[in-house]
């Protein structure tokens, strides 16, 4: 299937990223955080480009991120989610979407550890794809801007538990996507 092969690809990209942001770390002995999470999400999906099918979608998303300084860092990420909870949904519908996203991320420590809060600004690319009994594929794109708001907590000086919520004007119809995942530094 096209579309596996794309998100395959991308996915590979986003890890040859991340190998060689760690390696320039390690070659230069930097002390800047590099981490990385997976979090659990929702979000609401449309399926047409009227918004008349869709619903709330359950997924993962993972991202990878890298800190300048302790208030300054930059995010990127992908996440993938399932056919939408909706009874407008026929049930032999497969629906199958994934995003892909990049944000500058301002952060303000709450202590001397990872804990604070933070917020995020960047451009995110969704792509939903959708078909009724393997015929009938529809796909629907869409490129946006998007803002988050968030906060980290601390458990160890490796790892930490996040949450936080993401605003999506036209992608997601200006509603929000939450997510609660884990993080670990490196």
């Amino acid at each position: 299937v096209p579309g596996e092969q794309i998100m395959k690809h991308n996915i590979m990209k986003l890890g040859a990223i991340s190998l060689t942001a760690a390696l320039m770390l390690v070659a230069t002995g930097a002390q800047a955080d590099f981490s990385a999470g997976v979090s659990a999400t929702s979000a609401p999906v449309s399926v047409d480009d009227a918004g008349t099918i869709g619903g709330s979608a359950d997924g993962w998303r993972a991202h990878v991120l890298y800190k300048f300084n302790k208030n300054f860092g930059i995010e990127g990420g992908v996440s993938k989610y399932g056919s939408p909870n909706d009874d407008s949904i026929p049930a032999n519908m497969h629906v199958d979407t994934e995003a892909f996203d990049i944000y500058a991320v301002a952060f303000y420590p709450l202590g001397d550890d990872s804990s604070g809060v933070f917020a995020k600004v960047g451009y995110i690319a969704w792509d939903t794809e959708s078909e009724i009994n393997d015929t009938d594929e529809m796909h629907r794109k869409s490129k946006t801007l998007g803002v988050g708001v968030g906060g980290e907590y601390e458990i160890t000086n490796r790892f930490s538990v996040r949450a936080e919520a993401e605003w999506f004007d036209s992608a997601i119809s200006g509603e929000l996507k939450y997510s609660l995942g884990g993080v670990v530094r490196f």
